[in-house]
């Protein structure tokens, strides 16, 4: 029998607009654009049936209604969070919600099972905020470079060109995430990030660096699991055969 986590909130976050997709998302919602006959989206929820976690929070805004109706039957607590940052709205879940952790994912990055697997095995072992980075075999789309130093992520650099790095999962403590919004404060835009932060967006990699900011312990692996992110037409190419070799 898996280990239960019972304390721990799948978050997984489904609202944006896809603007790098168009046309394809202007009728369908990033979510729900297909790989091998099936949503993004489906790939991640199915992923989490394999252990013994909370239900799953997805929060949703753009064309919510498309998503709700095709999942209705599944044991999912949709959030319909309009016009937020993507840390405003994971914080906003955070302050609602009474679990003692929150697994951190975006719908549109494959990944296998192995993964959740391994960093719900580090967080039982040291009780702090855990990540996973992938090395990637090629530069991916982002510019993000993460140095781990024994097993503590130090510090998050821009780069001028794509690096091989892919944050594949994360699993933020309730309390820390308070001491982030204590940190941000409420409403948190693109506007009212202070300066220093704003090259940093406004997703999961802010919370990374205001948590490293404060001072607050995040434990960081650099593994080799495949992922498979789903930002531009082109990343669709591969995708097929990517989730039959790794998630089905």
């Amino acid at each position: 029998m898996n280990p239960s986590y019972d304390d721990i909130r799948p978050v997984i976050l489904a609202g944006g607009l896809g603007m790098r997709l168009r046309p394809r998302t202007e009728y369908l919602p990033k979510p729900m654009l297909p790989v091998d006959g099936r949503p993004i989206l489906w790939y991640v929820l199915n992923n989490l049936k394999k252990y013994n976690l909370k239900v799953p929070i997805v929060s949703l805004d753009y064309k919510a209604e498309i998503i709700k109706s095709f999942f209705s039957l599944e044991n999912i607590e949709f959030q319909v969070l309009p016009e937020r940052t993507m840390i405003e709205t994971m914080l906003e879940i955070c302050e609602k919600d009474n679990s003692r952790a929150f697994l951190g994912f975006s719908s549109d990055v494959l990944i296998p099972p192995i993964a959740i697997k391994e960093i719900l095995n580090d967080y039982s072992k040291i009780n702090q905020n855990c990540v996973l980075f992938a090395n990637l075999p090629k530069p991916g789309h982002k510019k993000w470079e993460f140095i781990v130093k024994e097993k503590r992520l130090q510090q998050i650099i821009i780069k001028e060109t794509n690096t091989h790095f892919e944050r594949v999962i994360l699993l933020l403590k309730k309390d820390d995430l308070e001491r982030v919004r204590l940190f941000l404060g409420q409403d948190i835009t693109e506007q009212t990030i202070p300066n220093n932060f704003k090259p940093y967006n406004s997703g999961w990699i802010l919370i990374m660096k205001v948590l490293i900011e404060l001072g607050i312990n995040i434990h960081a692996r650099i593994v080799d699991i495949p992922v498979w992110n789903i930002n531009t037409p082109n990343d669709f190419y591969y995708a097929d055969s990517f989730v039959r070799s790794n998630l089905l």
